[in-house]
């Protein structure tokens, strides 16, 4: 993800602000207060994706040269240390039940401008290729009566959408296809009211209204 074209601070500022007037005036919000505020962007790659593109089906998530490439591919993509995440599975077969662990790996910005770098690569620099993916960030849902103040949109995206993940698989790891591996990606955004049509505001926040 790392790119000469990433926005200064100061045009991210920019679009914010015009972002927010553009919000007050069109949806006739009382405060800036009000509007969604993008708190957290979360990428993880789950081991069984990464396993279910491998080429040799019969590695687990414990093999060393599987978990050393879902790592590599995180941190080339990201350039950070992504957290290891495991949790547990209980199977069953009969009277006997089986405990399995499940490894993901785990990447969490927070930093404004980690989230401005990752909103523009996403929905700038690879949209095109997401949009041939027929890829929607926007899904049709109802409403319920009651809207949490904390909310979450989810979505998997192919690797193969992302030009820097595609290079580094076709050129420096192999045994994965690019095509088949899926990201999975949480945008949690946060408000001090309860949205009701929350959607209608996210789709105007910064490089969001791309995708709108």
């Amino acid at each position: 993800m790392n790119s000469a074209l990433f926005n200064s601070s100061s045009r991210n500022d920019y679009e914010n602000y015009i972002s927010r007037c553009d919000l007050i005036n069109k949806y006739n919000i009382k405060s800036v207060y009000e509007i969604p505020e993008l708190d957290k962007i979360v990428l993880e790659l789950d081991m069984k994706d990464l396993l279910n593109s491998y080429e040799i089906p019969s590695k687990d998530q414990t093999d060393s040269i599987a978990q050393v490439k879902a790592f590599s591919i995180v941190y080339m993509f990201m350039g950070l240390l992504p957290y290891i995440r495991a949790s547990k599975t209980v199977s069953s077969s009969g009277r006997a039940k089986t405990t399995n662990l499940q490894f993901s790996l785990k990447i969490v910005l927070r930093k404004r401008d980690e989230i401005n770098n990752f909103l523009f690569s996403l929905f700038v620099e690879n949209w095109h290729k997401l949009i041939l993916e027929d890829f929607k960030l926007f899904k049709n849902e109802r409403f319920k009566a009651k809207v949490e103040k904390i909310f979450v949109l989810n979505s998997l995206v192919p690797a193969d959408c992302f030009f820097d993940v595609n290079e580094s698989l076709s050129k420096s790891l192999s045994g994965v296809n690019s095509k088949s591996l899926k990201f999975r990606l949480n945008f949690s955004f946060k408000s001090p009211i309860d949205l009701i049509d929350r959607n209608r505001l996210i789709k105007n926040l910064p490089f969001f209204w791309i995708s709108g």
